[in-house]
């Protein structure tokens, strides 16, 4: 299985949304948000940008550090050769 190149972790939704529609230009790339909201507060249009592959809510546990580690828990960076770590 070839790897895809880049895998963005943002911890919380509160970019602009210009960011986000940034984000879904660059070609290869996959962006995943790890919420501490409930699904209702993340705007509807990061729902439907092509780079976003997927939200997820998991508890606020652990501050910045415990929202990664909720995103690394899930597995889904093995699949990357880069993953970069953002936060809002």
């Amino acid at each position: 299985m070839k790897l895809k190149k880049v895998c963005v972790c943002v911890l919380g939704w509160h970019y602009d949304l210009k960011f986000y529609l940034k984000l879904n230009e660059v070609p290869n790339i996959d962006v995943y948000l790890i919420s501490h909201k409930k699904n209702y507060f993340i705007p509807k249009k990061l729902h439907s940008l092509q780079a976003v592959k997927d939200i997820f809510i998991e508890p606020n546990f652990g501050y910045d550090w415990g929202g990664y580690q909720q995103f690394i828990e899930r597995g889904v960076w093995r699949k990357y050769e880069i993953i970069i770590f953002m936060h809002d």
